[in-house]
């Protein structure tokens, strides 16, 4: 008797490649893992260079100036991630028990870009504001607040499938969420 799934691939809302063609991406990536052992961007690159493989069409290998400009971004998202703060004590140093939390902190908005011909497109990036601006303004902590709870659902139906070992997350989330809600 076959065994029922229990479980089946979807796309996150923001998946930025053709939908119509996601069942044939999941399953090039498939055979990546079944073909190394593993899945690691590198090999997805190696893999999809090959000109009649599936995942070519999406790397645009040709686009060189195209490339580089992600990687120029992905360089300056890194470099903007690096950074974090430190809570003070009344000494002036940092305060050992407290972790160090981001400095700078992202939301997804639409800006304009203008290329190097001056047309205008617009497009949804992250946008970067530092902490201080964010307290000092109730509507940005708004929107950070938002996207925590956001990450913090997103974290916990990641670890679903180990639901039992991390047990305790789950009611302080819901009790997090009544609050949250409550106050609103």
């Amino acid at each position: 008797m076959a065994s029922k799934k229990k479980r089946d691939a979807v796309l996150k809302p923001e998946f930025i490649f053709p939908k119509a063609k996601s069942n044939q991406y999941l399953a090039a990536l498939r055979k990546i893992g079944r073909d190394y052992g593993r899945i690691t961007p590198r090999l997805v690159v190696q893999e999809a260079k090959q000109e009649d493989h599936p995942l070519n069409e999406i790397f645009k290998f040709d686009d060189v100036e195209g490339a580089a400009e992600r990687w120029w971004l992905h360089r300056a998202r890194s470099l903007i991630n690096h950074y974090r703060t430190n809570f003070l004590g009344a000494n002036g140093k940092p305060r050992p028990k407290i972790p160090q939390i981001p400095l700078f902190y992202s939301n997804k908005a639409i800006v304009t870009v203008v290329d190097d011909d001056g047309n205008e497109t617009d497009i949804v990036e992250d946008v970067y504001d530092e902490l201080d601006s964010i307290l000092a303004n109730p509507h940005k902590q708004a929107q950070v607040i938002d996207e925590g709870i956001k990450a913090f659902r997103s974290l916990l139906n990641r670890y679903r499938p180990w639901q039992k070992e991390f047990k305790e997350m789950y009611p302080a989330y819901t009790e997090m969420m009544r609050r949250i809600r409550n106050k609103k």
